[in-house]
């Protein structure tokens, strides 16, 4: 901020536009500065206004601050889906081992049967 606004004491105000009334601390609904805080004149809608205003807030790059959050939700997503394929690929050998034990049971029952029938 500018050091000739320092001698404005009050949080709400700031210097006086030409027009005589101190801007107001005001905060940016665009899309672009959403959130991003401003001083600017009360009359800048009014015809032949003097429209003063002044970034009080530093620019953010709101693309690398989007880009950044997806890069967060991106991470956990990656952690949760790698702890999914780690519980299925556990849950794969159990049931491997269980295929197998069953498939031996299934050849010794066959085994019994063929052996019965050849009596």
């Amino acid at each position: 901020m500018s050091s000739s606004f320092t001698h404005f004491n009050s949080i709400n105000e700031g210097p006086p536009c030409k027009c005589g009334i101190p801007a107001p601390i005001r905060t940016s609904k665009t899309e672009a500065n959403w959130g991003r805080r401003f001083l600017g004149c009360i009359n800048y809608k009014l015809p032949n206004a003097y429209g003063f205003f002044y970034w009080i807030d530093p620019e953010r790059d709101t693309e690398k601050e989007m880009l950044d959050a997806n890069n967060k939700d991106m991470r956990r997503q990656i952690s949760v889906l790698t702890k999914k394929v780690e519980e299925i690929i556990r849950e794969n050998k159990v049931l491997r081992k269980k295929n197998e034990k069953l498939t031996k049971k299934l050849q010794e029952a066959e085994a019994q049967v063929f052996d019965y029938k050849m009596k």
